[in-house]
């Protein structure tokens, strides 16, 4: 057992059956007494450093609750049966998804509070420009500028700006037999409340052909419009950039763009663009 591990078992009084290393530190299994609980160490350069600040943010509602942390560590409730939304839009019922969506992005942003010490998303927009900067070729010049142009232009534009949890897809919410749809894993950048829908859109990623369709998408966004109010145009236009956004990510992170990409491409064609 890694040192930390053990430092924080007995600080927190848990007890770790099982523990599991990832991309961004390690993730522990076990309980605390009788309640199950997860023990996230984030590596210190990791997103997930701030996570403790997020979560804790939106005070349990249509998030996973805390039950500890510091600068280092995060104790989290484990959930329930735990079960992912994915497998919803997996056997066909995406419609019932993506309500479940609508459901718990308004949870999320019920929650109220000062927004100061959080990132605005604009921010992200800086990811276009290390894509220009460097020598890879897989998304065209045209493509990254019109993307990097729509992002920056529908920042600028935002209004009544809100937490975000800011990777909101099927991965991202589980059930809870105690409370119900919640979500994990927030990213917490401050922006208007349509930015959400650009993850759902573009996911579950491993099932790209199921997901790439316009008739799929203008579907989801059609719900998005009559439950949350928010403009078709926007989210379309949020959904894009931030497809292509993913697909520069993929490619800093070594990893393959092409599902992003092929997202992007049939959202350009919903916006006829």
């Amino acid at each position: 057992m890694h040192q930390n591990i053990q430092y924080y078992a007995q600080r927190w009084g848990v007890v770790i059956a099982k523990e599991i290393k990832t991309l961004s530190g390690i993730v522990c299994f076990g309980k605390q007494g009788d309640v199950p609980i997860v023990l996230k160490l984030p590596k210190p350069n990791s997103d997930e450093v701030q996570q403790q600040k997020i979560t804790r943010y939106f005070e349990g509602r249509g998030m996973i609750r805390v039950l500890d942390a510091d600068n280092t560590a995060i104790l989290l409730e484990r959930l329930n049966p735990g079960r992912h939304l994915i497998e919803l839009t997996k056997a066909g019922q995406d419609a019932e998804a993506t309500h479940i969506f609508c459901q718990v992005v308004r949870q999320l942003h019920s929650a109220r509070g000062s927004l100061t010490n959080f990132q605005p998303i604009n921010q992200l927009a800086l990811g276009f420009d290390r894509y220009i900067d460097c020598a890879d070729k897989t998304i065209s010049a045209a493509t990254v500028y019109h993307a990097k142009s729509l992002f920056r232009a529908l920042s600028a534009s935002q209004t009544k700006p809100v937490l975000l949890h800011g990777d909101l897809h099927h991965d991202n919410i589980l059930y809870d037999n105690a409370h119900g749809w919640v979500a994990i894993d927030p990213k917490g950048y401050v922006g208007e409340p349509a930015y959400e829908a650009g993850a759902w859109i573009r996911n579950p990623m491993q099932y790209v052909a199921q997901v790439a369709t316009c008739e799929g998408i203008e579907s989801r966004v059609t719900i998005m419009v009559k439950e949350m109010g928010w403009s078709r145009e926007r989210v379309l236009e949020w959904s894009y950039a931030q497809a292509i956004l993913s697909a520069i990510w993929a490619i800093e992170d070594n990893e393959k763009p092409d599902a992003a990409i092929e997202v992007a491409m049939v959202l350009r064609e919903c916006l006829r663009v």
